[in-house]
C-alpha cells in the first residue's frame, strides 16, 4: 500500500484522544481463512483507485508521490475521497479493499487552514465510530490480508484500547503468515497488546496479571528476536519493554 501501512509500533501509549467511548460493543475477530478475492467490476476497481489517489492528494503520508496542492484542494480532495470510497462499499459490499480504504478516509483525512499548514486530523466521534467499523468489516472478508489485520489490530488498540481483542486478532494470524516479516510482525504487535494491557491495567489488575503480562510481551519479542535479531521493530519493542520494566514489575 503506498505510503499507507502506518501500524504504530512506537506506541506503548495507545492514541489518546478522547473519542474511544463513541465505539459500539466489542466485536471478537474471526478465526483467519483464506478465501477466494470477492470479484469486482472494472469500475469499482477504478473508483478504488481514485478514491486512493485522492486520499493521497488529502493526506501525503499516502500519496506515492508529493503534489504542491493548496489547502483548497487537500481539504476538498479529502471529501472526494470518503464519497468515492462509500460507493465502491455500496457497490461491492464485501471488497476488504474498498472497506480498508474507506476506514482510512474516516480516520486519517487531514484539515488544512492557515493556523495548519500540515494539516490536523478531521475526525470525530461518529467518523471514528464508522472507521473502526470500515476496517472490521475489511478485516472480515480478508483475514489473512496483512494491512486488513494491521489496521483493525491498531483499531483495537488505539481506538477501543481492547487489548485481549488484538492479542486474539494477531495470534490467529501467526499461523497464517506467510514469512518471517509477517510472523515478526504478529509477534511484535501481540508483545504490543500485552505491554497496553499491563501498562494501562497497572492499579487496576493484580500485580501478578500484570507481571504476566509483561512477560508475555518479553516472550513474544524473544520469539520475534529469534526470527529476525536486527529488525527495527524488535529493537523498539525491546526498548520499550526495557524502559518499562521498573514501572510494571519493580525490578
Amino acid at each position: 500500500m503506498a505510503g499507507g501501512t502506518r501500524w504504530r509500533m512506537a506506541a506503548i501509549i495507545c492514541l489518546s484522544i478522547g473519542l474511544v467511548t463513541a465505539v459500539a460493543a466489542e466485536q471478537k475477530p474471526p478465526r483467519p481463512s483464506a478465501e477466494a478475492p470477492v470479484a469486482i467490476s472494472e469500475d469499482v476497481a477504478h473508483l478504488l483507485e481514485l478514491g486512493k489517489l485522492l486520499m493521497g492528494q488529502n493526506n501525503p503520508a499516502y500519496a506515492a508521490a508529493p503534489e504542491p496542492l493548496t489547502f483548497e484542494k487537500r481539504n476538498d480532495a479529502g471529501k472526494q475521497a470518503l464519497r468515492t470510497l462509500q460507493t465502491v462499499v455500496k457497490r461491492s459490499p464485501q471488497f476488504a479493499q474498498g472497506w480498508l480504504w474507506l476506514g482510512i478516509a474516516l480516520t486519517e483525512t487531514l484539515e488544512y487552514t492557515k493556523d495548519a499548514p500540515k494539516g490536523r486530523p478531521l475526525v470525530t466521534n461518529v467518523t471514528l465510530t464508522d472507521g473502526i467499523e470500515a476496517f472490521h468489516r475489511a478485516y472480515q472478508y480478508d483475514a489473512v490480508n496483512e494491512d486488513c489485520v494491521k489496521y483493525y489490530g491498531d483499531a483495537l488498540i488505539e481506538y477501543r484500547r481492547d487489548f485481549d481483542g488484538a492479542i486474539q486478532l494477531w495470534s490467529q494470524y501467526l499461523p497464517v503468515a506467510h514469512t518471517d516479516l509477517q510472523r515478526v510482525m504478529a509477534l511484535v504487535q501481540t508483545s504490543r497488546a500485552y505491554l497496553n494491557k499491563a501498562y494501562f491495567g497497572k492499579g487496576k489488575l493484580r500485580a501478578g496479571e500484570v507481571k504476566r503480562c509483561y512477560q508475555r510481551a518479553c516472550d513474544c519479542t524473544q520469539q520475534a528476536a529469534k526470527l529476525c535479531p536486527n529488525a527495527q521493530d524488535v529493537k523498539e519493542m525491546q526498548s520499550l519493554l526495557e524502559n518499562n520494566r521498573k514501572t510494571l514489575i519493580g525490578n
